[in-house]
Order: C-alpha cells, then sequence, then structure tokens
C-alpha cells in the first residue's frame, strides 16, 4: 500500500429529513491498482460518527497488515 497515495475523506451528505456521514477511503495497492471503498454510515451523534470512523480505519489496516505479512511469507 502506497501511504502518501492514500485518500480518506468524510464528508456529509444530505437528504431531505436528514444528514448522513459518507466515509471515502482510496488507496493503491503495491502494483498501483487503485482501490476505493465507500461507507454510508447511519446518521448519529458526531462522538458516534467519529467512533465508527475509527473503528472501520482500525479494521482496515488490521486487515492490510494481515494481507502484507501473507504476501511476504512471513
Amino acid at each position: 500500500m502506497k501511504l502518501g497515495d492514500s485518500q480518506i475523506v468524510l464528508r456529509y451528505r444530505k437528504l431531505p429529513a436528514l444528514i448522513m456521514p459518507v466515509l471515502d477511503v482510496e488507496f493503491y495497492d503495491k502494483k498501483g491498482k487503485r482501490y476505493s471503498l465507500r461507507y454510508n454510515l447511519p446518521p448519529d451523534t458526531a462522538e458516534r460518527t467519529g467512533r465508527r470512523v475509527s473503528l472501520l480505519l482500525y479494521l482496515l489496516d488490521k486487515r492490510f497488515i494481515q494481507n502484507t505479512m501473507t504476501d511476504s511469507g512471513e
């Protein structure tokens, strides 16, 4: 994963009755292939949205580390 080329964006989409947070994550693998993930989060308080974003980033990081270790044979 090329960390310098990674991008994480939290934005808010306005719907008729509510405002929905959306987390966009873009990153590249070692071969340069681009991956994009979009998570539509449920409308909630800023604190709960922050916890959800932190958990998602932790799980993505954990998954990336596992894939890197299995690819390198460690």
